[in-house]
């Protein structure tokens, strides 16, 4: 069983703050991302992390070249390595970028088994979303977007392999 992290659409969108429309990111690598890292940020549509990747995948491939070229082809599968460990962290950091909540986690065996959980939980135990605020016919109040500066401590649960201080 994986932990899913629960995210709850910005207010402005369409659905927005509401539990039903929630995203779920899983806390497991996956195998594409660590054979086709490429085409696995394609998929998620990480644009940040595919220009990174390319831009590392060059620089290993220009190590080809030179008389480094063991050490180029002995690194080649590192950028790999870490989407396929870091992939969810990846996607969570754009949902939180494009204004998405951070609403809560759950335990399931798959995504709609994850869905089908949180919205129970909704339903039937209203004071667990009371962080974000009181449930009222299935949305979510939302607050606003607070900048959160390097260094400063975020109020979220651990999450991931390299999870932040």
């Amino acid at each position: 069983m994986a932990v899913y992290e629960v995210y709850i659409p910005p207010a402005g969108a369409a659905g927005g703050g509401n539990a039903k429309n929630a995203r779920y990111v899983a806390d497991r690598a996956s195998v594409l991302a660590l054979i086709f890292p490429f085409v696995w940020l394609l998929w998620h549509r990480l644009w940040f992390w595919l220009a990174a990747y390319v831009l590392v995948a060059f620089f290993l491939s220009a190590l080809g070249a030179t008389s480094l070229a063991v050490l180029g082809a002995a690194l080649t599968f590192l950028p790999g390595l870490y989407i396929y460990l870091e992939g969810p962290n990846m996607i969570a950091n754009k949902l939180e970028l494009q204004g998405w909540r951070l609403a809560g986690l759950v335990e399931a065996a798959n995504e709609d088994a994850a869905a089908t959980r949180w919205l129970e939980r909704v339903e039937t135990v209203p004071g667990i979303l009371a962080s974000a605020g009181s449930v009222e016919s299935g949305s979510l109040p939302v607050a606003p977007n607070r900048p959160v500066r390097l260094g400063q401590a975020v109020d979220r649960p651990e999450f991931g392999l390299f999870a932040e201080d």
